[in-house]
């Protein structure tokens, strides 16, 4: 192997061998310095060079500067050899620590020079155990020593996937400080994210909207992406278990999911964007099945696949929004903005790990950044959506409970035409039938003729005019009692008393001569229900009825001494209660069916009385 890679040499040419970084010089006053435009890198495709190869001077010259501020080499299975040289002015040798802010690397072997020409192996990497390294902490740190000049180190980088290579040196105490200030970023903003999980649980459970539980899915999904890829999974998961760290990149697919469901679900895009729903639902496949090819498909391959799909999927979920939002969708502005954010978090941290922007707190923390204020406006766009929705829920109850009201004018309307056309139609024709066959009876008398199917047809034309008449006042009983409404309940008590058999008494209290609520129908219709309920289901022996207007409402109530609800459930029953209880909702009424003291079944309901209204209005 080496025969071969010196013999590669021969072939370089002369440029190749001036090609070298200028050494990272340190003063006294120096807290820490980055390695930018200080280090030269070598690609190793096989992977199988050596310390001792890549450090003999005749290999210098395979080396190339970088000077790139943070070098970066996309997704690959290739090894990088770094090499750098740093001069110290100290007069005596000081303690540095060597950071490379970047956790994710599977293999990292740091070689420092020694005094006797070798070099001391440090190791570190997201695919050993945190047990290894010198320096415990989530991202590779190297404790080195420094003094003179001309030292040169060697960094292995075997990433098996996307490398890059933030290398810094810091002072211990640079380092604490700068640590510290960097955990109390992280460590605001997963607090802001555990408040909007549990924020957006509660209201899940309190509206079962599944928006919400999709927006939690993302929440995660996102939060545990930011947690994985600064190294925290590291550091209190995977430590000393870092096969871990090998299943970590699923999320990935799942945090696409996640945004995708949340997206396609929250903008309706099925109803308000047909097309984009379709890209929707291959997207969704997509990301199911990343899911089993990550097992089977390379790493490097996988994650470069699931990256471009999710950018695809970002883009689309913005035109998802914007298109929703100009078809009148309302909650897809907050949603625009709030992803819009997010994209433009991730394209901070993308451009500056590709040297595109340069490094600033936007590059650092453009994820945590953007996902905070999406987070944020997804919130106001989910709250904007259910303020819609409970407006739109209103305006369909008012027009339903219009509807409702309609229906049953009509209904009573046609009850009333109805009770007319038989009382001036078939019941004047039955009675003129009777007077003229009575005529004829008697003439059958006076002739000495009279036959006894008369008598029984007489009788039948009797019990005939008579049912009509009361199949009329069935229909409409109101307008037929002259005296008002009141006595039209005590009609049909009386009615029901005489067809049953079964006593109904009907009291009374009021406070005008004559009732004129136009609510009296539908309270009427109540009695006639709960009564003919009693007479068919409660086996009653007496049916009370009662009404009482002398309060600043009006009250119905109907007793019986049946068999009470419980035994009542057992038989089978019609749509009696429902019937009531629908049009106790047309008059905003209070309708309750309970249990007698004595036992039976009392109904009762109770409504304001809007001639009282109309009289303190005036007032």
């Amino acid at each position: 192997m080496t025969g071969l890679f010196l013999l590669s040499l021969l072939f370089s040419t002369p440029s190749t061998f001036a090609a070298v970084s200028p050494p990272l010089v340190l003063h006294a006053t120096t807290a820490s310095a980055p390695l930018s435009g200080h280090i030269d890198i070598l690609e190793d495709k096989t992977g199988q060079l050596t310390i001792r190869e890549v450090s003999a001077p005749a290999s210098s010259a395979l080396f190339k500067p970088d000077s790139r501020p943070v070098p970066h080499f996309g997704y690959t299975s290739h090894v990088y050899w770094v090499r750098f040289t740093i001069d110290s002015e100290a007069a005596t040798e000081k303690q540095w620590l060597l950071e490379l802010n970047f956790p994710l690397a599977s293999y990292l072997d740091f070689y420092v020079p020694t005094a006797g020409g070798g070099f001391e192996l440090m190791q570190a990497g997201a695919m050993r155990p945190m047990s290894i390294r010198k320096f415990q902490h989530r991202n590779p740190v190297f404790p080195i020593s420094i003094s003179g000049t001309g030292k040169t180190f060697y960094l292995r980088i075997d990433a098996r996937g996307r490398i890059l290579m933030p290398l810094t040196l810091w002072t211990p105490e640079a380092f604490a400080q700068m640590d510290s200030r960097r955990n109390l970023v992280h460590g605001c903003y997963f607090g802001a994210m555990m408040v909007m999980f549990v924020y957006n649980l509660f209201v899940f459970l309190s509206l079962r909207d599944k928006n919400y539980l999709f927006y939690i899915f993302d929440i995660c999904c996102f939060t545990l992406f930011v947690f994985f890829s600064n190294g925290f999974l590291i550091e209190f998961v995977s430590g000393n278990r870092p096969l871990v760290n090998t299943y970590a990149p699923l999320n990935t697919a799942l945090a696409l999911l996640a945004g995708l469901l949340f997206s396609r679900n929250f903008l309706d895009t099925a109803r308000n964007a047909p097309f984009i729903d379709r890209i929707f639902k291959l997207l969704l496949g997509a990301a199911v099945l990343f899911i089993p090819a990550f097992f089977v498909v390379p790493p490097d391959i996988w994650k470069r696949a699931i990256g471009a799909i999710t950018g695809i999927a970002s883009l689309f979920g913005l035109a998802a929004g914007v298109v929703c939002f100009r078809r009148g969708y309302h909650p897809a502005r907050y949603y625009v903005a709030a992803r819009s954010f997010r994209v433009l978090g991730i394209g901070c941290f993308v451009f500056g790990a590709n040297n595109l922007l340069s490094t600033s707190p936007l590059t650092n923390f453009g994820l945590q950044i953007g996902s905070i204020l999406e987070v944020m406006l997804t919130s106001f766009a989910l709250a904007d959506r259910i303020t819609i929705m409970r407006r739109e829920k209103e305006a369909e109850m008012l027009e339903r409970n219009r509807l409702e009201h309609e229906i049953v004018h009509i209904s009573e309307d046609e009850r009333r035409r109805i009770s007319h056309d038989l009382h001036d139609g078939l019941c004047q024709q039955l009675t003129a039938a009777r007077l003229r066959f009575s005529v004829l009876k008697r003439k059958q008398a006076a002739a000495g003729e009279a036959q006894p199917e008369l008598t029984t047809i007489a009788t039948l034309l009797d019990d005939a005019v008579n049912h009509a008449y009361s199949l009329s006042r069935g229909l409409w009983p109101v307008e037929l009692d002259p005296v008002g409404a009141i006595p039209s309940l005590q009609e049909l008590a009386r009615r029901l008393s005489e067809s049953s058999g079964i006593p109904i008494e009907f009291s009374r209290k009021q406070r005008c001569e004559n009732c004129t609520s136009r609510h009296i129908i539908q309270l009427h219709r109540i009695a006639q229900e709960a009564i003919t309920n009693a007479l068919k289901h409660a086996q009653a022996g007496m049916i009370q009825v009662g009404f009482d207007c002398c309060g600043n409402g009006i009250v119905l109530e109907v007793r019986d001494n049946g068999i009470g609800r419980s035994a009542e459930a057992e038989s089978p029953g019609g749509l009696g209660t429902g019937i009531m209880q629908h049009r106790a909702r047309i008059i905003d009424g209070d309708l309750q069916i309970l249990d007698g003291e004595g036992g039976g079944t009392t109904v009762v309901c109770r409504v304001a009385c809007d001639v009282i209204k109309e009289q303190h209005h005036g007032e």
